[in-house]
């Protein structure tokens, strides 16, 4: 028995040695995928909240409180995906459908949001709710920029590229609601 032990540690051990980018890599997906999932739950609760909203100060507290969630995961987020090495080609195309349904459920968030901006305005809130989008779109950027530093070089601006229509959805929010949208500095770069 411990001599089946050893054996299967060493091969363990040799396997990493021999492949360790393919087992760090496959580390790296799946903390990147389990940071844009989490982001996914916090869109839900997000589009939840807003979903609930009628007009009355608790539910719009809801709604702040799961936005700044949302913030909160998205600053986090990019951190803990910037701490990782880079993934294969493979990996990050294989990003894209998850990157698709971030970017449809952002866009129904926002455009529910921008539906109850007349609830909004009532409580005094728009202000807030305007804040709150940049505040998203900034975390936004830093998670885009961090995920896509993660892909290789040549499909960077691509990754930069998928970004596009969640921007879109938040400029739209942010101008609904009387802020004043603009492109990220390094995604203006790219494009």
């Amino acid at each position: 028995m411990l001599a089946q032990s050893i054996f299967s540690a060493a091969l363990f051990a040799s396997a990493v040695v021999a492949h360790p980018a393919g087992i760090l890599g496959a580390r790296d997906l799946a903390t990147i995928t389990g940071v844009l999932n989490g982001i996914a739950a916090d869109l839900t609760a997000v589009q939840t909240a807003v979903d609930a909203f009628t007009g009355a100060e608790a539910e719009a507290e809801g709604v702040q409180t799961a936005s700044e969630k949302l913030i909160a995961d998205l600053t986090a987020g990019a951190a803990t995906v910037a701490a990782t090495g880079e993934i294969s080609l493979t990996d990050a195309l294989g990003l894209v459908p998850t990157s698709n349904s971030l970017n449809a459920a952002a866009n129904a968030t926002v455009t529910a949001l921008i539906g109850k901006k007349p609830q909004f305005d009532a409580l005094g809130q728009t202000e807030t709710v305007a804040a709150s989008l940049v505040a998203q779109k900034e975390g936004s950027t830093a998670l885009l920029e961090a995920v896509a530093d993660k892909g290789p070089e040549s499909i960077r601006n691509v990754a930069a590229q998928q970004g596009a229509p969640l921007y879109a959805a938040l400029d739209a929010g942010i101008a609904a609601f009387g802020g004043a949208p603009e492109a990220p500095a390094k995604l203006r770069a790219m494009f």
